[in-house]
């Protein structure tokens, strides 16, 4: 067995100016300072040879007690042969960074080998999309805004990927060069061809219209080529327009997909056209996404040899186009038979933005076997060449992260295997509990329609509530983009959003109970736990401001206050769920919840509870603080009408509750929260 101890040399040939090589040495050499002491054993040594001889990415390893040869046919074969040995010797897990990992020191550690070679995983390109990055701009590890997006490259590398969109928009440009230099491939959101600065903000005074400014937007992909030039990347063509969507949304002009195919062809062309005046033999990607996925099947789209054709799920899981508002065209979402044995990859979320339904802080509640079978039928399909996971921030969707890396080495993917192995690793030995848990996560999740992939998630319990209340407040007769029914009153929406909110909360309650009552590690009540604790709150406040919503229609305008009040109370205990992971290192992490963002559905609340009451007890607002805050024998003796300055909505709510506890309503939820207000 080759020993590594302290003293252990690392010595390079062949690759003396990659800077991908020196950091991978760096973190070589950080990962054996954390795990072995000081010593005065014997000197071992890890020779790296450069031999071109080897397939990309290969490499091979022959060893004996005190010499460990290495032959790598380039950087990332380098990168992945250290952290093979980091992994499999020295014990330093994948995702130790991510999931807390207990490192314990030693004198030396043993590495069983004498030959051994890495084998070829099954996609060519593996990656992530490090996307709606909010809570990585608010979080400080050690002080540093860096380091973030640092531990993110490693981990997707330690885990066997090659390639990253690194950001959005100007992060994605700010954090393109750290990615490079640590080795990985580059590639682009599908709404910023060849990486390209905005349209509308490198021109702001100019139409956002390549009919009207062609010229303005080859200027800045000429540009994007040029800054890239000596970087590996994955070239994004295409043309969605201004922002994430459609450039025919905005220049109705092109109002046949005819017309819509024959710009972006057009453009393709261009594009690759520019990128190879500055780069030999580039590779290209185009994303059949949403709408392109009508024109692809039809024929329409022209794409230059070689081009890799990424198809997206709907932010689901599922292989089909996304919704759009209440639209659900559930179009499929994978090669057409003809091009099954062309290049064709796959844009995976394990987390969305879809400012309905979906997850984004909180794990995804599709289920893993949902996940499998979806990844299966795509390899069928000729899914093989690329694969990239939106992972938005890393943190919330560890588990299927886990789960899609599997896939990628593998070409096949087993939920429940990768799930165990998964938790295994990081945190318990009766991983068949964990595993029961998760999936009753999955099913507790709110259905918002028929299909085994429509489970909501986080914004589920947020984003209607805001389309209702608005509603409201205008004074509507229906909510025209509320989530799941259109053609029905605002009454009725309310009525059916109680429903599912309803049987969500009591589902997650209950396995909140079932989690406490079993004991779970503290590693994984912060990964897993306080999902649950966010839902079970959550949802409990959507139900309290239905019953609002329900009181203020029966003009029962004092107990609509308060339940508001109730639910104002529900989500800010959500939000304090969130506070409970972020200790230590995290300490922050989620402070810049700024999509689903829970604080605003406590201050939401709040302000319904003042228009409310602006309606009920206007314009005098004295008579109202009497009922919450005076004693029984002084409410109707009026003859001045206020000894005290008036107070906010949410303090009558509070007085009342602390110390005269007038209002005994027992709204239809799962929580009782006055508890907590004392």
């Amino acid at each position: 067995m080759f020993e590594i101890n302290s003293n252990t040399e690392i010595i390079v040939a062949g690759f003396s100016d990659s800077t991908p090589v020196r950091k991978a040495i760096e973190r070589m050499h950080r990962d054996m300072n954390a795990v072995l002491f000081t010593s005065s054993r014997q000197k071992s040594c890890i020779s790296i040879i450069k031999d071109e001889t080897l397939s990309e990415e290969k490499w091979v390893m022959d060893a004996l007690q005190l010499a460990l040869t290495i032959r790598a046919s380039d950087e990332l074969a380098v990168i992945y042969s250290l952290f093979y040995i980091s992994e499999h010797c020295l014990g330093i897990k994948p995702l130790w960074f991510w999931n807390d990992q207990e490192l314990l020191r030693t004198e030396f550690h043993l590495l069983d080998v004498t030959h051994l070679e890495s084998r070829e995983n099954a996609f060519r390109y593996r990656g992530w999309f490090i996307n709606d990055e909010v809570l990585f701009l608010g979080w400080r590890p050690y002080g540093s805004d860096i380091l973030p997006w640092e531990m993110a490259f490693e981990a997707l590398l330690r885990l066997g990927g090659n390639i990253v969109i690194p950001g959005t928009d100007k992060d994605a440009a700010r954090f393109a060069p750290l990615a490079s230099s640590m080795g990985l491939w580059i590639t682009h959101h599908h709404a910023e061809p060849l990486g390209a600065e905005m349209f509308s903000r490198a021109y702001p005074d100019k139409t956002p219209s390549f009919l009207r400014n062609a010229d303005l937007y080859r200027n800045l992909w000429r540009k994007a080529a040029e800054k890239q030039k000596d970087m590996k990347v994955l070239w994004t063509l295409g043309f969605r327009g201004q922002g994430d969507k459609p450039f025919w949304e905005e220049d109705p002009s092109y109002d046949t997909d005819e017309k819509r195919a024959e710009v972006i062809n057009g453009i393709i062309s261009e594009q690759a056209s520019i990128v190879s005046e500055y780069v030999d033999d580039p590779r290209f990607a185009y994303n059949i996404y949403n709408e392109s996925v009508n024109l692809y099947r039809k024929g329409l789209l022209l794409f230059p040899e070689g081009t890799v054709k990424l198809f997206a799920d709907n932010g689901y899981g599922k292989m089909v186009t996304r919704r759009e508002g209440n639209t659900d065209r559930r179009e499929t979402a994978l090669p057409l038979q003809k091009d099954e044995e062309t290049a064709n990859g796959m844009y995976y979320h394990v987390s969305f933005y879809d400012l309905q339904c979906a997850n984004h802080i909180t794990p995804t509640p599709v289920s893993f076997a949902l996940q499998a079978e979806e990844l299966n039928n795509a390899y069928r399909c000729g899914i093989r060449d690329a694969i990239i996971v939106n992972v938005s921030n890393v943190k919330p969707h560890l588990a299927a992260i886990s789960l899609l890396a599997d896939f990628w080495r593998d070409g096949v993917s087993d939920g429940d295997t990768s799930l165990k192995k998964y938790i295994s690793s990081y945190f318990s030995d009766d991983p068949d509990s964990v595993i029961a848990f998760m999936n009753c996560y999955c099913e507790a999740s709110l259905s918002f329609g028929q299909h085994e992939d429509n489970k909501g998630g986080d914004q589920a319990a947020a984003f209607p509530l805001r389309m209702l209340a608005s509603s409201w407040v205008r004074g509507e007769q229906k909510c025209t983009d509320y989530a799941f029914i259109l053609d029905a009153s605002l009454d009725e929406q309310a009525e059916d959003y109680h429903s599912r909110a309803m049987k969500a909360a009591s589902a997650y309650s209950s396995l909140l109970d079932d989690i406490d009552d079993h004991g779970v590690s503290q590693l994984l009540s912060d990964d897993f736990r306080y999902a649950v604790e966010w839902f079970s709150f959550a949802y409990n406040g959507a139900c309290c401001f239905t019953d609002a919503y329900k009181a203020y229609r029966e003009n029962r305008l004092e107990d609509a206050l308060v339940l508001l009040g109730d639910a104002a109370v529900s989500y800010d205990r959500a939000d304090e769920a969130l506070k409970k992971p972020c200790h230590d290192k995290w300490e922050g992490f989620f402070s810049n919840d700024a999509l689903t963002d829970t604080s605003a559905m406590v201050a939401l609340m709040k302000n319904l509870m003042e228009w409310v009451r602006i309606i009920g007890d206007g314009p005098g607002f004295w008579r109202w603080q009497r009922d919450f805050t005076y004693p029984e024998e002084d409410r109707n003796v009026v003859l001045i009408t206020n000894y005290e300055k008036r107070m906010s909505a949410y303090e009558m709510y509070l007085v009342n509750y602390l110390h005269l506890k007038r209002w005994k309503l027992r709204p239809s939820t799962v929580h009782d929260n006055r508890d907590c207000l004392s």
